[in-house]
């Protein structure tokens, strides 16, 4: 095996039994590699190492960025995560909070509810009271009302047979109840006596004895004279 150019190259068998040494020995001189060329090829070697080793630093460095910003992303995305679960933890108890005030609330009003409807229907019960008080006394009223209506038609009924009879009255005379006349009858012709009562000529006639006359009404003893009497137009 001999190596040319940093590679390895195998003889091939039978060759050497069929060429000459002097032939063998400058085949070998020439593919035998110098110094400055396996140190060229080191060179190379190295710098092609040299590259993979740059960049794979690069690459290295992309991925620590990389990673970097993922991890600060992470973090901020989990600083978010927990603010928005302490935010929503709040709320949660912010909530609960409202329900309980609620519930309090929905109790207080329930309980103001039921002293309402207790109070409205004591006021019903009152209302009904004063109601049934207030009828019995409109009936009581309009019982009064009744009777005094009654009364006062019976006084006025009484008033107008008062006044029927005052109105027949006036047109008879009291004393023999005979009807005043004006018509040539003078018997019948109303005559009004001193003390202001009103009989018929004939009744005053038959009561004057001797000029003098007893009032048939207020029993007065008087002096008249029959031819001079007014005559009571009023009671014709």
């Amino acid at each position: 095996m001999v190596r040319n150019s940093g590679r390895v190259v195998k003889r091939k068998e039978g060759s050497s039994a069929s060429q000459p040494l002097s032939k063998k020995r400058k085949v070998q001189q020439t593919q035998q590699p110098s110094k400055t060329d396996e140190v060229e090829i080191l060179r190379r070697e190295l710098k092609e190492l040299e590259q993979e080793r740059r960049k794979m630093g690069e690459h290295l460095l992309k991925e620590e960025r990389r990673l970097k910003r993922e991890t600060v992303r992470y973090e901020n995305e989990a600083e978010d995560y927990e603010k928005d679960l302490q935010i929503s933890i709040q709320d949660f108890e912010a909530d609960i909070r409202n329900m309980k005030k609620e519930n309090a609330r929905m109790k207080l009003e329930e309980k103001e509810h039921e002293s309402f409807l207790k109070l409205v229907e004591k006021a019903r019960e009152t209302d009904i009271a004063d109601e049934e008080q207030a009828f019995q006394s409109e009936d009581t009223i309009s019982q009064d009302y009744v009777k005094r209506m009654n009364d006062l038609k019976q006084k006025v009924k009484n008033a107008d047979l008062t006044t029927e009879a005052e109105t027949v009255a006036k047109n008879v005379c009291e004393k023999c109840q005979l009807e005043f006349r004006n018509d040539g009858n003078k018997e019948r012709v109303p005559k009004i006596l001193p003390c202001g009562h009103t009989a018929c000529l004939a009744c005053i006639e038959e009561l004057c004895v001797d000029g003098h006359i007893r009032c048939p009404f207020d029993r007065l003893y008087m002096k008249i004279d029959g031819s001079s009497l007014p005559t009571n137009f009023a009671a014709i």
